[in-house]
């Protein structure tokens, strides 16, 4: 399969959004010639769908920074920064379709103005596209404390609330906000609380799909006069279970990863370590889950003969580890030097994960695993550097399509702008092209009129929600002759010229596996084109490729031709 960024067609796919479509072809534009050329190998798992590129590309002199991510179980995605202009300073969003283009306008999720420079925005996203943004903003009066709030959002981008603060009153201070999702939209909120004696404790919330509060918030773990809670992370499965994981000195030592695990009764069970080696350094752990209840940490680990490193733990959904400590990424000669700055993701589906950190080089990388820790290849670069290029996260679909987002300085300019880029999945599909010739009519002057019917087909998969499923199709088409089709009738298709091809067509929808074993494909509906073949023309051949945002198991039956005569 040729991916979205060997078609210069993908233009096209921008005007599924009306007006937002204009905001899709800045962003092609400033992507240059990003999706006409290839920058990896084709099918390939985990290969970049297209270069990297601005999250609000007419951002202008903002300054954005504190990137966050996630993913529904199809692939759009909402990427949420703190966005300062002026002397004012919001949180916004940007939300994304499954082929990675901009849906709709950039919204800004919060009223009050943010104060101080410690939002730390995190989102989280359910199986259909619904999502909570939860940050850390202070009280905006003369010695106004630090709180943490949230806001819930429909699959469309409308707000289901005004910004809600999530710490109780009472509570002297509170931030390091962090939010999990399950598939239908029900979640759990946890932060930090500051009770004004020097002792930290880790507190969580429950939720429903609405935002509706489940009940009081619970108390995880605290901290004693001694030690301190840092870096706390949140996962869930689809079953309500909650993960929390977090960083302390428990042992009045050095700080070493935590967890507990609240179960969906309510319930709490024992606090555990997670590492077995010292970290010998603030680990700085994050958390990914899948939908089952698999999970995997992972965090700075310093030894003393090879350097800062990132590590790993897997975990069975009882909370048990599962196998030893590995490692992730390892110090590297300069410029590369020592990563950090971890973040993980899980496919919800299949347990695969993909974790991101920064380099020296003012680079952010990328690597694939397989759910049982086994790499699936390399790390890879996901940003093209420039300074503070920094604070990566990453995000994945049910199935393992993957986007990376960080923070880096705009080039030749000083102010830092949100980035992101997507990578493929990690379960291969299949998509075909189907090309029939209708209809054949001449007229007077010799002219042929030649009508064909032009469909792309998904070949069967698991049919598991978001597993399996096509996004971004592409179909390019072209002549032997330079003839250029004319686009009769479509449902779902959206087509115009595109540089070296006659006509690109994206369709809009995405197909779900919905095949069965006697017959194994969901095709699209049908692109109805006319081909006019001069008389002085005895023949001419009608091509059309066909791509899709995800990584095809095959390119054997991505090209499909008929001769016209």
């Amino acid at each position: 399969m040729q991916r979205l960024q060997e078609f210069p067609g993908a233009m096209p796919r921008s005007y599924r959004h009306g007006f937002a479509g204009l905001r899709s072809l800045c962003l092609l534009a400033c992507l240059g010639t990003a999706l006409a050329s290839p920058a990896y190998a084709t099918n390939t798992a985990g290969a970049a769908v297209f270069d990297a590129h601005a999250v609000d590309p007419l951002a202008g002199t903002a300054r954005q920074e504190q990137v966050a991510s996630a993913m529904d179980a199809e692939g759009r995605s909402v990427t949420v920064w703190l966005d300062r202009r002026g002397t004012s300073a919001h949180l916004r969003l940007q939300r994304h379709d499954a082929a990675g283009l901009p849906y709709g306008e950039p919204i800004q999720v919060n009223n009050t103005a943010i104060v101080g420079s410690y939002a730390y925005p995190q989102v989280a996203m359910s199986a259909d596209g619904a999502f909570t943004v939860v940050w850390t903003q202070m009280e905006p009066w003369l010695g106004g404390m630090p709180h943490v709030f949230r806001r819930s959002f429909n699959r469309h981008g409308q707000p289901l609330m005004m910004e809600q603060r999530v710490d109780p009153p009472g509570t002297p201070e509170a931030g390091s906000a962090q939010v999990a999702m399950r598939s239908d939209g029900s979640h759990s909120i946890a932060w930090l609380s500051y009770p004004g004696s020097g002792q930290r404790a880790l507190y969580l919330a429950g939720f429903d799909a609405n935002g509706l509060s489940l009940g009081v918030p619970q108390l995880v773990a605290s901290g004693t006069s001694s030690t301190q809670l840092t870096w706390p992370r949140l996962a869930m499965d689809d079953a309500g279970n909650t993960l929390a994981v977090w960083s302390e000195d428990r042992n009045g030592a050095m700080e070493e990863v935590w967890m507990r695990r609240r179960f969906a009764n309510g319930t709490f069970g024992a606090i555990a370590r997670v590492n077995s080696l010292a970290p010998a350094t603030v680990p700085r752990p994050d958390l990914a889950m899948d939908a089952a209840g698999n999970a995997v940490v992972v965090w700075r680990q310093y030894h003393r003969t090879m350097g800062l490193r990132i590590v790993g733990q897997r975990l069975l959904p009882s909370g048990v580890l599962a196998g030893s400590e590995f490692l992730l990424a390892a110090r590297e000669p300069y410029p590369k030097d020592e990563p950090a700055h971890p973040n993980v993701a899980m496919a919800r589906q299949t347990g695969d994960f993909a974790a991101v950190w920064r380099r020296a080089d003012s680079h952010i990388y990328v690597r694939h695993f397989h759910a049982n820790g086994t790499p699936l290849g390399p790390e890879r670069p996901s940003s093209q550097g420039g300074a503070r290029t920094d604070y990566p996260d990453v995000a994945m679909d049910a199935d393992g399509d993957t986007q990376v987002a960080w923070q880096s300085v705009v080039p030749a300019q000083s102010y830092t702008h949100a980035f992101q880029r997507r990578f493929a999945g990690l379960a291969p599909l299949d998509v075909r092209a189907r090309l029939q010739h209708i209809a054949r009519n001449e007229s007077p002057s010799g002219v042929r009129l030649h009508e064909v019917e032009l469909r792309g087909a998904l070949i069967h998969a698991a049919n598991t929600s978001g597993r399996g499923v096509a996004s971004g199709i592409i179909a390019l088409i072209e002549t032997t002759d330079a003839l250029v089709p004319q686009m009769i009738a479509s449902d779902g298709w959206v087509c115009s010229p595109a540089p070296a091809y006659a006509l690109s067509c994206a369709y809009l929808p995405s197909l779900w596996p919905l095949g069965t074993a006697l017959d194994p494909e969901t095709p699209t509906k049908p692109l109805r084109l006319q081909l006019n073949v001069p008389a002085e023309l005895a023949q001419t051949e009608l091509r059309v490729r066909i791509g899709v945002n995800q990584f095809d198991a095959s390119a054997l039956n991505d090209q499909v031709s008929l001769q016209l005569q």
